[in-house]
């Protein structure tokens, strides 16, 4: 069984958030010899940084 725990800190949208983990997966389990998917993703956001 897979489980995903978001937790959303930010003033940014669920949905917004949502698409952000939906391209986290959409680059597949990179991280720990490809077991997982990277935790430490960084995007920008109109000039604000998210991670």
């Amino acid at each position: 069984m897979t489980k995903l725990i978001i937790e959303n800190r930010t003033e940014l949208s669920d949905i917004d958030i949502l698409d952000l983990v939906k391209a986290v997966i959409k680059e597949g389990r990179i991280s720990n010899n490809g077991k997982q998917y990277c935790c430490g993703t960084i995007v920008q956001i109109e000039n604000k940084h998210y991670g």
